[in-house]
């Protein structure tokens, strides 16, 4: 039985001596093949590829607009295309795809709650007439190692947010796309800023986030009537009201107008995510607005669509930027130091596939030292005759190192949603790494 240790500050793409879950990441590329097929197709639009093709490139602005430069998100609407989608397309259509390596998708959930939750799905691909669509499995296995994240099928199999957005995406992006879908759930103002830190760190200069939301949802049909004449402006006013205080990055006051207005926009939670995590300077611009009123020309129900462009970049190595090591080398950890932390995962994993409480470091016989007590980040990653049987972690150095690797050998043995729990059998043959 061989084990390796390696610690380090956040994220490092050191091939050398890069953290396990980098090492553990190319297997999750690897995973059997599982497609999670569009639930809107022949319903929300057509299912058949040359008719949703032809619908999506007459939504596209003409002529086309020039592309934007240093975009890190974008904010569009998620109802049908005959109502929103030429917001939506406005604003994707000026988008550079050379520009990112993956889509990071922030939508809400309609169908399933979610309390102070997100869930990603546990599939490879999403399938749509116009193809499949595959998932960026290496970074959703750092996501997945975040507090608060979870996987619930139910939460995807309809989710009209996400879904809308995929071929919107593979019109503009083509083959280059790959995704990060990612549900959020019903989340107060603090668990959307814990959201907003962790994930915040996880993203690079080659990551665009999309966050789907529609806004005001105003009629008898949505329970909300806040007035009753004049409800074209006002309801143009109320809209900008909470677009406000996104553009000036206002979070504070955007919970502020939502609650005072009551305002019915549904992916508040995914916008106030985006707007904790937006890098310094940032820049939002309107690129369109629409309502299905204005199109209906039906004032008695209505939904309103705004589209938005992010200038900014989110920074390199984002992972480590509140590290106290950050700009330097790489913390390590001396040789007895690894070798307790080593001892701590393992006897901890053994102790808890039997049922048994998590250990204290005296029944691990851990000697608690002063490099144990580092604040750092950590993953510990199972495997077995080198198939990955668990990783999970946490990226942000918010705790002492050894509460990260007890917990999270634990969580990468018994939590990690892409398997089941490691059985006593299986424990003797588990090498680890951190």
């Amino acid at each position: 039985m061989s084990a390796a240790i390696s610690a380090h500050t956040g994220c490092m793409e050191n091939a050398k001596d890069r953290p396990a879950a980098d090492e553990a990441a190319p297997r999750a590329a690897q995973a059997e093949k599982r497609v999670l097929a569009s639930s809107l197709a022949g319903s929300w639009y057509s299912d058949d590829p040359g008719e949703l093709r032809a619908a999506i490139r007459a939504l596209l602005p003409k002529p086309a607009p020039a592309p934007a430069a240093n975009i890190c998100a974008a904010l569009v609407p998620h109802a049908g295309y005959q109502f929103s989608g030429r917001v939506a397309a406005a604003v994707l259509a000026r988008l550079r795809p050379e520009d990112y390596d993956r889509v990071v998708l922030l939508a809400p959930s309609h169908y399933r709650q979610l309390s102070n939750a997100i869930s990603m799905p546990d599939v490879t691909h999403i399938g749509t007439p116009l193809g499949e669509v595959e998932l960026d499995l290496d970074f959703m296995a750092r996501v997945r190692g975040l507090r608060g994240v979870i996987s619930d099928p139910r939460a995807h199999d309809r989710e009209h947010s996400v879904q809308i957005q995929i071929p919107l995406l593979q019109v503009l992006f083509g083959e280059r796309l790959r995704v990060v879908p990612i549900v959020v759930g019903q989340t107060t103002p603090s668990a959307a800023l814990s959201f907003s830190r962790q994930l915040g760190r996880l993203l690079d200069k080659r990551t665009l986030v999309l966050t789907s939301s529609d806004f005001t949802h105003y009629g008898p049909n949505y329970e909300y009537v806040p007035f009753s004449r004049d409800v074209q402006r006002k309801l143009k006013e109320l809209d900008h009201s909470v677009f406000d205080r996104f553009a000036a990055t206002d979070l504070d006051g955007f919970w502020r107008v939502l609650e005072e207005t009551g305002a019915t926009v549904c992916g508040r939670c995914p916008i106030a995510i985006l707007m904790g995590m937006l890098p310094s300077g940032a820049r939002v611009h309107e690129v369109a607005y629409d309502t299905s009123g204005n199109q209906l020309d039906d004032w008695n129900n209505s939904v309103s669509y705004l589209g938005a462009l992010v200038e900014g970049a989110w920074p390199s190595g984002a992972a480590s930027d509140n590290s106290a090591h950050a700009g330097n080398e790489p913390a390590t950890l001396p040789p007895e130091a690894r070798a307790q932390l080593l001892s701590l995962a393992r006897t901890t994993l053994e102790i808890c596939v039997r049922g048994d409480d998590m250990p204290t470091l005296e029944e691990a016989g851990v000697e608690l030292t002063p490099p144990l007590e580092q604040v750092m980040g950590g993953f510990v990653t199972l495997t077995i005759n080198g198939e990955l049987r668990g990783c999970i972690g946490e990226i942000s150095p918010s705790r002492p190192i050894w509460e990260v690797v007890r917990e999270q050998a634990v969580n990468a043995a018994c939590n990690d949603p892409r398997f089941t729990a490691v059985t006593q059998h299986e424990a003797a043959k588990i090498r680890i790494e951190i």
